[in-house]
């Protein structure tokens, strides 16, 4: 199953490394409040675990129609059938990993500023501008985009008729989120804020409901 662009204007949700809750519970706990689209994020694990990893999710997103994008490894997500796959800036080409993905997977792309969404957008289903403030999530960060930039960028996007969805990333917190979507941002990717808030599903649920309020009114 392959989400279309409207379905990926939501929230996505990645998987923060932590002690105590695995990236299965994390992404169970994602799919059981609503969120549709989870990205699996294991920088430090040999392939034998991630492959593991990807195919419990898989098999417990199905009851809930909802998807798994993996973070740098278009080898796995292919061999063990996850919807798609995102690619960092120092990653793989979006070009290439359409060719060993073919059509039907999801590929998303990361990107910090207009120059790079010039370059992945033809390749990709999404895209991840940012980092939008400072966060410890990525070891190596580029310059933060703010609100203003976001602006710029995506006023940039609409004059070249660039209409592939464009969410929000990096160090994204819950008050943000109504003047994240305001910029004219589709979506938003948060890990931190969820994994990290006291109550996670709570948080999962008003991130949810606050960006599909703000993208219906944006939308009338």
């Amino acid at each position: 199953m392959k989400f279309d662009g409207n379905q990926l204007k939501t929230l996505h949700y990645i998987t923060y490394e932590m002690k105590g809750m695995s990236p299965v519970h994390q992404a169970v706990k994602a799919f059981e409040n609503g969120c549709k689209v989870v990205q699996l994020r294991m920088k430090a694990n040999n392939k034998q675990e991630i492959e593991k990893t990807v195919n419990s999710i898989i098999s417990k997103s199905k009851p809930f129609n909802a998807i798994l994008i993996v973070n740098d490894f278009p080898d796995i997500a292919l061999e063990c059938g996850a919807a798609g796959v995102h690619l960092g800036k120092n990653d793989m080409h979006p070009s290439i990993a359409r060719g060993i993905l073919g059509e039907s997977a999801i590929i998303g792309g990361t990107a910090d500023n207009f120059e790079r969404i010039v370059d992945i957008a033809p390749y990709v289903d999404y895209i991840g501008l940012g980092p939008f403030r400072f966060t410890t999530t990525k070891g190596s960060l580029s310059p933060i985009i703010g609100i203003e930039g976001y602006k710029r960028i995506l006023a940039q996007c609409k004059e070249q008729k660039i209409i592939v969805p464009i969410l929000g990333i990096g160090g994204v917190n819950i008050d943000d989120a109504k003047s994240l979507i305001l910029t004219g941002l589709d979506g938003l990717a948060v890990s931190s804020a969820i994994a990290c808030a006291p109550d996670p599903a709570e948080m999962i649920r008003r991130f949810i409901k606050k960006i599909e309020t703000e993208l219906l009114k944006r939308n009338k």
